[in-house]
């Protein structure tokens, strides 16, 4: 489902770039910005998942784990006794290690480590299509294109090359789109490995044999700038959930910076779904329309884990500052023999 964007070197700019394939009124994913202190009202206990909002959950600051580091740094910078650099070190490695599972689901994004096949199986039932060996592989994975059992990723760990960038010195606005359009193609057909039995029909959604899907429109927000070196991931998600039958598709991609762990572009875009037989715009097919119904509902779940996994660490970070600089009497540790305090 290519779309052609301007040749141009374009500067990097904050504002955003929008391309339009066909007439229609331009598609915004909501979107809320919120603070930690919400997260843990927004996560209720995995029981009672098999009737969701379809609202989705909020998520956290865009920030919060540059806040998080920065706060457990004043902690030891302060002066920190041996149990309380001990409690540093569990908190340091989950931020390390979680940082974009946590950072992409909390906003309604399916990640690989981010759900147990236990919470797939809660949230889907008996519906599930494929079965618990289907269900193991979509909650796990690695790979640039989400594969080996990444099922419903996009484009993960792909290395920014050089030539990306422009006369400027940072990666080419265009690239961004390429990115996203190469995360919505993995995206689409992974879809076939969760469902053998409409496998075929899954990937040829992606030619012109038939029943195929074409971008309608694409709108881009730059957040930052990318320099290589660096690595990107690319993620994917639904806007809007299913309740009847439908020509569009609404979704959002998510592109992360790892070398600075921060949200470096999103996109909203419409895509339709064409008959190229009859040469017009057509429903999405039946057997597409269960697991995609699924899909949303997968990612109200993983959302709302990821806000309480990050309440939980932002709680561990407090009770650490609680114990340094910010307890009745606390005195900064200034360095001298024996740890002295002034």
């Amino acid at each position: 489902m290519p779309v052609r964007l301007p040749a141009g070197v374009l500067r990097h700019t904050t504002k955003t770039t929008t391309t339009r394939c066909l007439s229609t009124p331009r598609h915004s994913a909501d979107r809320r910005p919120f603070a930690l202190a919400g997260a843990a009202r927004a996560h209720p206990s995995c029981s009672g998942t098999r009737s969701l909002s379809t609202t989705p959950p909020q998520a956290p600051s865009g920030r919060w784990i540059e806040d998080l580091r920065a706060r457990i740094g004043k902690c030891v910078t302060f002066g920190c006794d041996g149990e309380q650099l001990a409690r540093t070190a569990p908190l340091l490695a989950a931020i390390a290690g979680e940082w974009r599972d946590l950072l992409a689901a909390s906003q309604g994004f399916l990640t690989p480590g981010i759900l147990s096949a236990e919470e797939v199986l809660e949230a889907e039932g008996d519906a599930w299509v494929g079965g618990a060996g289907d269900t193991a592989a979509a909650t796990g994975g690695s790979g640039s294109d989400g594969s080996r059992g990444g099922k419903r990723m996009g484009l993960l760990n792909h290395a920014v090359t050089w030539g990306d960038m422009d006369s400027f010195g940072h990666v080419n606005n265009t690239v961004y789109n390429k990115w996203a359009e190469s995360a919505r193609v993995n995206w689409l057909r992974h879809f076939a490995a969760l469902d053998p039995a409409h496998a075929d029909e899954w990937r040829q959604l992606m030619t012109m044999k038939h029943v195929g899907v074409i971008l309608q429109s694409i709108t881009t927000k730059y957040k930052m700038p990318i320099v290589y070196p660096d690595t990107i991931s690319v993620y994917y998600r639904l806007t809007t959930p299913f309740p009847e039958p439908t020509p569009y598709l609404k979704l959002q991609s998510l592109i992360l910076s790892h070398r600075h762990r921060r949200v470096a572009a999103t996109t909203d875009e419409v895509v339709v779904v064409y008959d190229y037989r009859a040469a017009r715009k057509t429903d999405l097919p039946t057997f597409a329309t269960p697991l995609l119904d699924r899909t949303w509902r997968l990612q109200q779940v993983a959302a709302r884990k990821a806000a309480g996994r990050i309440a939980e660490l932002e709680r561990g970070v407090r009770e650490l500052e609680r114990a340094t600089w910010d307890r009745d009497g606390a005195v900064e540790d200034m360095g001298g023999p024996g740890g002295d305090r002034k």
